[in-house]
């Protein structure tokens, strides 16, 4: 998951309740990198590319959506892996 706000919260709570796991959350807000939230380690944006290749990136946030896509993209994962959640 892609942002720490109450988004990504949100998402995470709801992937959790569906049954599926969160293996890490990314964030460009470098004082939250190292910390966790609920024992899952917040990373900086750069090791999203250590990622399985499988994995599915969930952006989680409102207003800088477009941004942080076009970030991760540029640090190599497809758009087929990215979805969007912003509402």
């Amino acid at each position: 998951i892609f942002g720490c706000g109450d988004y990504g919260y949100k998402a995470y709570n709801k992937l959790r309740s569906n049954g599926k796991t969160v293996l890490s959350f990314y964030d460009n807000n470098s004082m939250l990198w190292g910390k966790t939230f609920d024992g899952i380690l917040i990373n900086n944006p750069e090791k999203i590319t250590d990622i399985n290749k499988d994995c599915i990136v969930i952006i989680a946030n409102e207003t800088y959506f477009n941004e942080i896509e076009q970030q991760i993209m540029k640090l190599g994962i497809q758009k087929e892996r990215i979805i969007v959640l912003n509402s």
